[in-house]
């Protein structure tokens, strides 16, 4: 049995509504709130004028950090950071998807142990031990990363270009309140893409090679609920959407708790470098990864297979995967993000220079040829 450190004390607060909470949720965890938040969709559906509604009500301040991109920056993390501290803030809260949620939780990291951001997600200093940061509320408004229930925070460092993640205590938001009312909104691409990353949390922390009994019951039950509820985001379903809330909460602690394989290591590049959707990425690489690491824990595949309604056999496991993603109306490709033959090399090299936990926790040995082979069969997808 592989060693395990379960760090997950989030209280999730799941139910259609459960936003209008927000005010009684947050007040016993601080006075004042840095809320984050996107581009807009917050407020252009009027989510963001009833959690500031609730929170006031509840006797919570706030200061609003807007404007968070997808596939955020270091640098915005350190806005943040710096805004919590200048504000006089001593809460954040983040209302959006992953990104706004990584930004949120990286910022109580840097508001309450200093910038830049970039020393964590280099490697040159650990946040595994620093606490004492302000309290983070989460609210995802699209479900699939699971961070706001996990312990890590993904961002890209614009002087490498790399993107990297960085885990820590700090990081841990305090509240997520999964409300599939918020998540009603979310266009369909987005939605879809993003519950394929939950999936993909799911599959792989199953099959990497630091899988515990821990994080086997966490997969087992987020791909129960994910693999019924995908093909019906199209519908926008309620009970899809609450579905995939969950089922993303608790495969975004499974990866916590165990860790991602190679196709996280090899879609950051395509999203730090191309600004591919996250979901869209893993959904293009997971087929070719599949096809060459089934056989490094054929057991666990098969499993795998059978849970996307195949028959239990490893080799299986890339096509039932790509027919989920094809039934949903997912059709991701590595070309249609804008990869080409001449990204391969690159795509390698930042791939290796990420110090990803997914280059160690494959379930099979992987060398450079390996990677570059990955790539290759994912553009003739």
């Amino acid at each position: 049995m592989a060693p395990f450190d379960a760090l997950l004390p989030s209280r999730l607060v799941f139910g259609p509504g459960s936003v209008e909470r927000i005010g009684a949720l947050s007040a016993p965890l601080g006075e004042k709130a840095l809320v984050v938040i996107g581009g807009g969709s917050a407020r252009k559906t009027g989510l963001l004028e009833r959690v500031l509604g609730r929170l006031e009500e509840a006797g919570v301040a706030h200061e609003l950090f807007e404007g968070v991109r997808g596939n955020p920056r270091a640098s915005e993390a350190n806005r943040a950071g710096a805004a919590v501290n200048e504000a006089g803030c001593d809460l954040v809260v983040g209302l959006g998807g992953g990104s706004v949620m990584d930004v949120a939780k990286a910022a109580a990291l840097v508001a309450a142990h200093g910038a830049p951001i970039t020393r964590f997600l280099r490697k040159e200093k650990s946040p595994s031990d620093l606490y004492g940061a302000p309290p983070i509320v989460c609210v995802p408004t699209v479900a699939g990363t699971g961070s706001e229930a996990n312990d890590t925070s993904v961002l890209t460092d614009e002087e490498t270009g790399l993107k990297g993640s960085l885990r820590g205590p700090a990081c841990v938001p305090k509240v997520a309140i999964l409300d599939p009312d918020v998540t009603a909104t979310a266009p369909t691409r987005y939605a879809v893409a993003s519950a394929m990353d939950a999936l993909c949390h799911a599959m792989e922390s199953y099959v990497a090679r630091k899988q515990n009994p821990f994080s086997d019951a966490l997969a087992r039950a987020a791909a129960g609920l994910l693999i019924g509820a995908i093909p019906r985001l199209a519908a926008n379903d309620a009970g899809a959407r609450g579905a995939v809330l969950v089922g993303a909460a608790l495969a975004g602690q499974a990866l916590s708790t165990s860790a991602s394989i190679i196709t996280h290591t090899l879609e950051h590049p395509l999203s730090a470098r191309l600004d591919a959707h996250h979901g869209e990425g893993l959904a293009a690489l997971q087929p070719a990864v599949f096809d060459r690491v089934h056989t490094g824990d054929p057991e666990r595949f098969a499993e795998v297979a059978g849970w996307l309604g195949e028959e239990p056999r490893p080799e299986l496991a890339a096509d039932a995967f790509r027919r989920l993603a094809r039934s949903a109306g997912l059709e991701a490709s590595a070309r249609k993000l804008g990869m080409e033959e001449g990204h391969v090399e690159q795509m390698v090299d930042d791939a290796l220079a990420s110090g990803s936990r997914g280059l160690t926790a494959s379930p099979v040995d992987l060398e450079r040829e390996d990677l570059v082979n990955i790539y290759r069969a994912a553009l003739r997808e």
